[in-house]
C-alpha cells in the first residue's frame, strides 16, 4: 500500500476516534425519548465498525476501492448523521408538535424510532436517516451486519420549534412517510398510472429524438423521462390528500400558511407561484386540498368567515406571478406548457385519486380525522379556549390531539380578539402567544390522560 493510502487511512481513524469521544458524551445527555438514545448506541456501533477498518493490522489488504467507499460513508455520517444526534437533544425537542405525530406513527408502524432536528429555514421534512447508510455497508460483506431497523428524522424550524399550529404541516409530512417509507408506494403506483393516460402525439415534440421513436417506444418510456419533475410532483399532491385525511383542516390552513412565507412578492396582494423541479405550483396543491376537504365534508362546517379567508388564498395563488421554467435532461425536454398539461392530467382525474386514497387508508387502518368528530368537538372546545381554558377534555373525556389542533386553528382565526378583551391586553401577538400555550397545554395534557386510560385498561384486560 502506497504511503499516501496509509495516511488516508491514519487520517479517517483520528477523524472516527474524536467521533467516538462526541458521541460518548451524548450518550450521557437529556433526549426526549429513548429513541434517541437506541439511535446513539446503533451510532457508536457503527462508528467502531469504521475505527476498526481504517484502523486495520494489516493495511495492504485493504484495496483502494474499500478506501474510496468507506470513506465516503464515513463522511457522509459524519456531515449528514452526526449532527442530526446532536442537535436532538431536549432543547431542541418540538415536544408539542411531536405528540400527534407519534400518535400516529406509532398506529401505523408500532415501534418505530422517531428522532427531531431543527433546522434555520422555515421548512418541516421526514425521511429515513439510518438504513441509507446501513443498506450499503451491509452490501459490502466485509464487516458483522449492522441494525437496519427504521429510525425517522423530523426536521422543523428553530424558529417554531413550540409553534403547534404550524406543526400541522406535519399532517402533510406524515404523508410521505405513510407513502415513502412504510412499503405503500402510493405515489409510485400512481404515478405510472398517470403515465398511461399521456397522449403521446402532445408529449412527443418534448421527447428528445422524439421523431425517432414509435408511439409504443415513447409510452414505456414516459416513467423514466418524466420522473426527474412530474414523480416528485405525484409524491406533494398525495402528501397533500394524506394530510388533509390525517389532521383535517388543520394541514390546509399551516401549509398555507407556510406557502405564503415563501409566496410573498414585492408589492401588497401579489404573490408568486413558480414551477419547480422538486415542488408543484401551490395553486394546484390548494385545489386538492380544497376538493379533499369538500370529499371528506369538512368544508360543510367550516364558517363562512373561515371559508371567505380560503377563497382569499386561492384568489392570491390563481393571480400569482411565476417565473419560466425549463429543464432538460438527455431524454426530454420540460418547459412550462407541458407541466401545465401534466398537473391537469392529475387534477382532471382528482376525484377517483381522492376516492381511491380515502379507500386504501380505511383498509390499511390508517388514522383518519372525520368531520362528524370535526362538527360535534371544534366549536365545544373553542369556547373554551375564549375562556382561557386549555381544550384537552369535555365532559371528563379526553379529546384527540387534532381535534386540539384544529380548534386552536379556528380559535386562531375567531378568537384573538375574544382572548384580548378576557385577558383585558389589546396585544394580538400577546393573544397568540396565550392561544398557542393552552394549546401546547392542552396536547400534553390530552396525552397522559388517554396514557393513563390505557394503561388501566391493559391492566383490566390482564
Amino acid at each position: 500500500m502506497s504511503l499516501l493510502n496509509i495516511n488516508i487511512l491514519r487520517l479517517m481513524q483520528e477523524q472516527s476516534h474524536a467521533l467516538n469521544t462526541q458521541l460518548k458524551k451524548l450518550e450521557t445527555s437529556d433526549f426526549p425519548s429513548k429513541d434517541n438514545h437506541t439511535f446513539i448506541k446503533e451510532a457508536i456501533s457503527l462508528n467502531k465498525l469504521f475505527f476498526s477498518f481504517f484502523n486495520s493490522d494489516d493495511p495492504s489488504q485493504i484495496s483502494q476501492q474499500d478506501i474510496q467507499v468507506m470513506s465516503y460513508l464515513f463522511r457522509y455520517f459524519l456531515m449528514n448523521i452526526y449532527p442530526r444526534i446532536e442537535h436532538s437533544t431536549d432543547s431542541h425537542h418540538p415536544l408539542e408538535v411531536m405528540i400527534p405525530v407519534k400518535e400516529i406513527i406509532e398506529k401505523i408502524t408500532p415501534g418505530a424510532n422517531v428522532i427531531t432536528s431543527p433546522e434555520y429555514a422555515i421548512n418541516y421534512s421526514i425521511g429515513e436517516i439510518w438504513q441509507c447508510l446501513a443498506r450499503p455497508i451491509n452490501s459490502l460483506n466485509k464487516f458483522p451486519t449492522i441494525n437496519e431497523n427504521k429510525t425517522i428524522m423530523l426536521t422543523f424550524p428553530k424558529l417554531h420549534k413550540n409553534n403547534v399550529l404550524f406543526g400541522c404541516i406535519m399532517g402533510h409530512e406524515i404523508g410521505h412517510y405513510i407513502d415513502l417509507h412504510c412499503g405503500f408506494d402510493l405515489s409510485s403506483i400512481l404515478y405510472k398510472q398517470l403515465c398511461q393516460f399521456i397522449n403521446i402525439q402532445s408529449i412527443r415534440p418534448y421527447v428528445v429524438n422524439g421523431q425517432q421513436l414509435t408511439d409504443q417506444e415513447i409510452q414505456l418510456s414516459l416513467p423514466d423521462m418524466l420522473r426527474p419533475v412530474y414523480y416528485n410532483w405525484v409524491k406533494e399532491y398525495v402528501a397533500d390528500i394524506l394530510g388533509i385525511i390525517l389532521y383535517g383542516p388543520a394541514s390546509h390552513f399551516s401549509s398555507e400558511q407556510i406557502f405564503m412565507l415563501y409566496g410573498v412578492e414585492q408589492g401588497a396582494e401579489i404573490l408568486k407561484d413558480s414551477i419547480a423541479q422538486s415542488h408543484p405550483r401551490r395553486i394546484a396543491r390548494s385545489r386538492i386540498k380544497r376538493r379533499t376537504m369538500e370529499k371528506l365534508n369538512f368544508t360543510s362546517y367550516l364558517s363562512s368567515d373561515v371559508i371567505q379567508l380560503m377563497d382569499s388564498w386561492h384568489h392570491g395563488w390563481e393571480n400569482a406571478q411565476g417565473m419560466t421554467f425549463t429543464y432538460e435532461t438527455n431524454s426530454f425536454k420540460f418547459n412550462h406548457a407541458i407541466l401545465i398539461e401534466l398537473e391537469e392530467l392529475f387534477l382532471s382525474n382528482l376525484d377517483q385519486i381522492i376516492d381511491a386514497i380515502i379507500s386504501f387508508c380505511s383498509v390499511k387502518s390508517i388514522p383518519m380525522y372525520t368531520s362528524t368528530e370535526f362538527n360535534q368537538i371544534t366549536g365545544r372546545l373553542v369556547a373554551k379556549i375564549e375562556g382561557l381554558i386549555p381544550p384537552n377534555e369535555l365532559d371528563g373525556n379526553p379529546v384527540s390531539s387534532i381535534s386540539i389542533l384544529n380548534a386552536g386553528w379556528i380559535s386562531y382565526f375567531q378568537s384573538l380578539q375574544v382572548i384580548c378583551d378576557e385577558t383585558k391586553n389589546q396585544d394580538k401577538n400577546a393573544a397568540q402567544d396565550i392561544l398557542n400555550n393552552l394549546i401546547r397545554k392542552a396536547l400534553y395534557s390530552g396525552h397522559i390522560h388517554r396514557r393513563w386510560i390505557d394503561a388501566a385498561t391493559n391492566t383490566t384486560t390482564n
